[in-house]
């Protein structure tokens, strides 16, 4: 599959090089930079866009240089800002971008507690019916315990967010009609939004869902599409050379700009289920000598927990 020429002038513009993912091919021409940008410079300040937006996204993607340093999540929220653009039609100027990335030197656009805070805050004010939001994160995920109960959080530069704060934040004031996508490509996250159902897909290829009765919307659909349960570590692994991506990141974005038809989300499991494992067994047809794809959400299988139950196979994937 050839990407639209916009893309690829974009890719151009910024740099030369190759990737490739299974049918989804971006040619560049040159050599590819570290500062690979797309839509936008990493280093330019990002306005936070007016609430009125009916699609908006945050986007969060930090590499840590001190401790255990990541070198894919800068690279994850610029191709997930391309597909989100490009694929979904999202306005840029929806978009907020919070990155640890060298060239950012705005405080406000770096991914602190209070800036992701923040962000979530936004994300989700003044949301009416027919509203598309996303939450993407890419990053290390943990577990804090307090009086012997487990919280998963997000790492922010100076902290941790547990997933109670996150539930709070941006899936308690999802109204009738609104949906929120959550794509969380780190650690520990399959519960990381708290949500009340978790889907599991069997080897028979059935779904079925499981009530965890935890705490729900006003009316509003959340989906989180998490990179690794609650018992798996993070971990990396591969080495392709050159750019470096998150696994689940990748994987979502071949399966979801590849698609030649309708997209349902049991398709979308499974697409990103396979890529994974080809992924993890060196089969991605990723050129040796530019990409490299870090495991760093230890995902061994997509995690598909939502605020209600649906038929996967006849709802459209959508953002």
């Amino acid at each position: 599959m050839n990407l639209p020429a916009k893309w690829r002038d974009q890719l151009v513009a910024a740099g030369g090089g190759r990737f490739q993912y299974g049918r989804a091919v971006i040619q560049l021409e040159g050599k590819l930079t570290r500062t690979l940008t797309f839509g936008g410079g990493s280093g330019a300040a990002i306005e936070p866009p007016p609430p009125r937006s009916t699609k908006r996204a945050l986007l969060v993607g930090i590499k840590y240089s001190r401790g255990r340093r990541l070198d894919g999540p800068v690279n994850d929220v610029r191709f997930m800002k391309m597909l989100l653009t490009d694929k979904f039609k999202f306005p840029p100027d929806s978009i907020l971008v919070l990155t640890d990335d060298e060239d950012e030197r705005d405080p406000a656009m770096r991914p602190t507690m209070a800036n992701i805070r923040r962000g979530m805050r936004w994300l989700v004010e003044g949301c009416t019916s027919g509203d598309s939001l996303v939450f993407h994160f890419s990053g290390h995920g943990g577990k804090v315990i307090i009086q012997e109960r487990v919280y998963k959080t997000i790492c922010a530069l100076d902290g941790e967010i547990k997933d109670d704060e996150i539930n709070r934040t941006i899936v308690g004031p999802l109204v009738n009609g609104v949906t929120l996508h959550a794509i969380v490509d780190s650690c520990h996250s399959d519960t990381i939004l708290d949500l009340a159902n978790i889907c599991t897909i069997r080897r028979s290829g059935r779904h079925e869902w499981e009530d965890y009765k935890r705490r729900g919307t006003r009316g509003g659909r959340a989906i989180l599409i998490s990179g690794g349960s609650d018992r798996q570590d993070a971990y990396e692994y591969g080495s392709y050379g050159g750019l470096v991506l998150g696994a689940l990141t990748t994987a979502i974005f071949a399966a979801a700009m590849t698609e030649p038809r309708p997209l349902t989300y049991g398709r979308l499991l499974a697409a990103v289920k396979v890529n994974v494992h080809d992924i993890r067994g060196g089969r991605g047809r990723m050129p040796t000598d530019v990409t490299m794809v870090n495991n760093y959400s230890g995902v061994l299988a997509p995690q598909m927990p939502s605020s209600d139950q649906f038929d996967i196979n006849r709802t459209n994937f959508t953002l």
